[in-house]
């Protein structure tokens, strides 16, 4: 359950940052 919490959060940051440069550029 751990690891699968941390892929599910590091996909959403990861996210969370590809929208926001997308929203900068």
């Amino acid at each position: 359950m751990k690891t699968i919490t941390m892929i599910l959060g590091s996909a959403g940051t990861l996210m969370i940052i590809g929208a926001t440069i997308r929203w900068s550029v």
